[in-house]
């Protein structure tokens, strides 16, 4: 236990080190634009909670079971069918967010509160957000599979390397080539993308 948590530790740090960039970032970008991110982010990940932090923490008793007993058949094929499973929940639910991105903003954060130039920004960076939700979601079952195969440091290596790409992205997209917010929002999604891979 002692060996396993020094890796998780750190990539929760860098977990929040990467959060912290994009607020780093957002803040020299329109004032509001860090709202804005903010807003669509929580939407977006509404069903990478639901459904990949959800099937990722019941899968790991069962993974850790197949991993413990060496049963490393049963262990892939239950990896496999749980991103299955996380996939056709998620899919759906990423493409809705897609095409009715507007009407959602709207829906969730009310017409008086957001004013419609801010409505249209955030639901472009829902809907590219959402392009990313189902690796997002997948991320959640593959951490917890090397957990339990007791290898917390390739997600931590993972997540060093995703950290600096979304930074490098974040800038290059967000103020470089003066995109904003949608800027930060394609580094977080091709990040997600990396990731999972």
């Amino acid at each position: 236990m002692f060996r396993l948590i020094p890796p998780r530790i750190m990539t929760i740090s860098v977990d929040q080190i990467e959060h912290f960039s994009a607020t780093l970032i957002s803040s020299f970008l329109v004032p509001g634009s860090l709202t804005l991110f903010n807003l669509a982010k929580t939407l977006s990940f509404l069903p990478v909670t639901l459904f990949g932090v959800s099937l990722g923490q019941a899968s790991l008793p069962a993974l850790s079971g197949y991993s413990n007993s060496n049963r490393l058949a049963k262990f892939q094929k239950s990896v496999i069918d749980s991103l299955l499973q996380v996939a056709f929940l998620v899919v759906p639910i990423s493409v809705l967010f897609i095409v009715l991105r507007v009407q959602i903003v709207r829906l969730a954060f009310g017409a008086p509160t957001l004013p419609w130039p801010a409505t249209i920004v955030t639901g472009q960076v829902l809907a590219i957000l959402s392009v990313s939700a189902v690796f997002s979601s997948g991320i959640q079952l593959l951490v917890r599979s090397f957990y339990a195969l007791h290898d917390t440091k390739i997600p931590l290596y993972t997540g060093i390397v995703s950290a600096v790409l979304n930074v490098a992205i974040s800038l290059l997209f967000g103020l470089y080539y003066r995109l904003g917010i949608v800027g930060i929002a394609l580094g977080w999604s091709a990040v997600a993308f990396f990731e999972c891979l």
